[in-house]
């Protein structure tokens, strides 16, 4: 917040943060890091399936009910 300059539409200037260093993990680190978020992702994918034969499941069994 203390590099921001202007006050109608507040920016960070260039030159304010051209100093500053960034870290890159190694490549082992990055690799790791891409495996566990692709198991999160089909994790998600395979919960977001299972959600859907659940609604479905709720569907056919309302209209069996109420028939």
């Amino acid at each position: 917040m203390s590099l921001r300059v202007g006050s109608g539409l507040p920016n960070i200037q260039r030159n304010a943060i051209s100093n500053f260093e960034i870290h890159i993990p190694n490549e082992q680190t990055q690799i790791l890091t891409v495996n566990v978020l692709d198991a999160i992702y089909i994790k998600w994918e395979s919960e977001l399936a299972i959600l859907q034969l659940v609604k479905n499941q709720k569907h056919y069994f309302l209209n069996k009910l109420f028939k």
